[in-house]
């Protein structure tokens, strides 16, 4: 074979290579894009179900207990009361302080401004009288209790006040007003005075005492409940949130420390709500 017929027949070949990748690739290609891509869906691995227990624990924090009652700060002992009031099926109705329209609406005005709220009034044919002071069967029961297990341990707790009518409250109220002519408190001249008589006694009508829930403890041979923080018988009552008190289901009624809630604090009131409402 002489070079020129070599070298025509390695350039044929070459063509014929060269002409055979082109041919492959458009083949490769076409073939490729007709093709169906195919999507494999792996279902995902199922979430356990929350228990309604855990649930619960995370939709309400767990509230921290005092020995075998739960713990509360002052406001909320005070809340716990007014819920503990409307759900008690107590009964609330308007009453007059003077009859004077402008002059009850004046001072009633003053008193909410300080944080008192209306109350509602228990129904009297159910109370009953002990150590002269009316209440509830439920609460005289529950400071008999009390009463008892603190003369174990020598120490002396009695009431002092319990139920007050709206008239018995008037009469506390304005007694300490001493006004002759209550119309001049309009004119804002006695504002003073009627903010100290507020900061120590309730309007009628808007006293805890009208519910029959609420009781003043004396301690020993004193009935002058002022000096009540200062005794025996509230150390025992106030010791770990008032543990010991929550046991016979009293709570403090206007404790230290919460503003606006209507007179200045008041150690020796206190108010039953009930053991079940406690724990």
């Amino acid at each position: 074979m002489n070079k020129g017929n070599g070298k025509t027949i390695l350039i044929f070949l070459l063509a014929i290579v060269w002409i055979g990748g082109i041919a492959w690739l458009y083949f490769s290609n076409t073939h490729t894009s007709n093709r169906e891509v195919v999507i494999i869906d792996y279902p995902a691995s199922p979430t356990p179900a929350m228990s309604p227990e855990i649930a619960q624990q995370i939709d309400e924090p767990i509230h921290p207990r005092c020995g075998d009652f739960l713990c509360f700060s002052n406001m909320e002992f005070v809340e716990l009361y007014d819920l503990f009031e409307r759900k008690s099926g107590v009964e609330f109705f308007t009453k007059y302080i003077y009859q004077i329209p402008e002059v009850d609406v004046y001072i009633k005005a003053k008193a909410e401004t300080r944080g008192y709220k209306q109350r509602g009034f228990a129904d009297e044919s159910q109370l009953v009288q002990f150590e002269n002071v009316r209440t509830r069967p439920e609460v005289r029961d529950a400071y008999l209790a009390m009463r008892n297990e603190m003369l174990n341990e020598g120490i002396r707790l009695h009431f002092v006040s319990g139920y007050r009518s709206s008239t018995a409250q008037r009469d506390i109220f304005t007694d300490k007003m001493k006004l002759s002519d209550p119309s001049v408190i309009l004119d804002g001249s006695y504002d003073e005075v009627l903010d100290t008589v507020l900061a120590v006694s309730a309007i009628p009508g808007y006293s805890k005492h009208h519910s029959g829930y609420t009781v003043d403890f004396g301690c020993g041979n004193d009935y002058l409940v002022y000096t009540f923080a200062e005794t025996e018988c509230f150390e025992w009552m106030s010791q770990n949130n008032f543990e010991r008190t929550k046991k016979h289901g009293f709570i403090p009624s206007y404790p230290e420390g919460v503003s606006n809630q209507g007179p200045d604090p008041e150690p020796w009131e206190f108010v039953w709500v009930g053991i079940e409402n406690l724990k």
